[in-house]
């Protein structure tokens, strides 16, 4: 998805801007980094997460 300030990602990758860094959840942690990753090096505008409200990625979101 993308708005006029840029890419608008939709993911359950994160939970909210603030963690949980080790989704509980998540099978592999490594396959979650590495998609997490992915997801930010698209270079996305805002992030809206499983859980929570939508957040701009900064250098403190968690991988």
């Amino acid at each position: 998805m993308t708005a006029k300030e840029g890419l608008v990602v939709l993911t359950h990758l994160w939970w909210t801007a603030e963690g949980p860094a080790d989704d509980p959840f998540a099978p592999d942690r490594d396959q979650l980094r590495a998609a997490r990753e992915k997801v930010l090096a698209l270079g996305p505008a805002l992030i809206v997460p499983g859980h929570g409200a939508p957040f701009v990625p900064s250098a403190s979101t968690p991988v």
